[in-house]
């Protein structure tokens, strides 16, 4: 079982809050692992149902006792929407779910002749 004070998991945080990101482009959050157990953590895999959330991290790996792992999860948004996912983490103790959100935008700004262009 994964353990934290707060929330009962050595997974922080739980959830991951992207701002609203222009589509086509990308914005990185990270997560930390903690192995708090006493023997090694062995990080079997990551899944997403999604193709706008991604990690790069290549599984399985390990964690040694006491140790910490960061996780960078990208969003990069393909249409204006909101999006919500979440990563299940498979590993040797148990798994555990990281809450992904964010909102794809088109984002256009005013050129002051009438004329708008995509910023």
């Amino acid at each position: 079982m994964f353990f934290n004070q707060q929330q009962n998991s050595a997974v922080f945080p739980l959830v991951l809050e992207y701002p609203n990101v222009n589509i086509g482009s990308s914005v990185v959050k990270e997560f930390t692992i903690t192995n708090i157990f006493d023997s090694t953590l062995i990080i079997l895999n990551f899944e997403l149902s999604s193709e706008v959330f991604f990690t790069e991290n290549i599984t399985p790996f390990s964690i040694p006792v006491g140790d910490s792992v960061t996780v960078n999860v990208t969003f990069t948004p393909l249409q204006v929407q909101q999006y919500n996912d979440t990563l299940v983490i498979i590993a040797n103790y148990d798994l555990e779910i990281v809450l992904l959100n964010g909102n794809g935008i088109m984002e256009y700004s005013g050129m002051g002749n009438g004329v708008w262009r995509k910023s």
